[in-house]
């Protein structure tokens, strides 16, 4: 077994009950490959860096779980097949790594806003 996060970025537009359908749809899907200890982190929407597909703003979620390196192509398959998915990145991760929880995020120095010029 191996130590899996992905991350993937929901279109704006979406109703809320089909974002929590397809978070569903993934963490079953998970489970039912033989996945264990899942631990979801909802980001929820963000502004993206760019336009993707016409969308200027993506509902971000993140899920952590182990499992046999055979099987993860077949999440791939499935978020590739998913069209509502406007990005995802799935990476090997280290068991002991602690996810990054939303509320550090907003503190982050990756995710500051830049300090306008009468701040300097």
């Amino acid at each position: 077994m191996r130590d899996y996060e992905l991350t993937w970025i929901l279109k704006d537009k979406m109703e809320d009950d089909a974002k929590e359908k397809s978070l569903e749809s993934l963490k079953s899907f998970i489970t039912s490959s033989g996945g264990e200890s899942l631990v979801v982190s909802d980001y929820g929407m963000r502004n993206l860096s760019y336009e993707i597909k016409g969308d200027k703003r993506g509902h971000y979620y993140m899920v952590r779980f182990s499992l046999d390196p055979s099987k993860a192509q077949q999440i791939e398959s499935k978020v590739y097949a998913d069209q509502n998915i406007l990005r995802h990145l799935m990476i090997i991760i280290n068991r002991f790594d602690s996810p990054i929880s939303p509320e550090k995020l907003d503190d982050s120095p990756v995710f500051k806003k830049p300090k306008s010029r009468s701040e300097l």
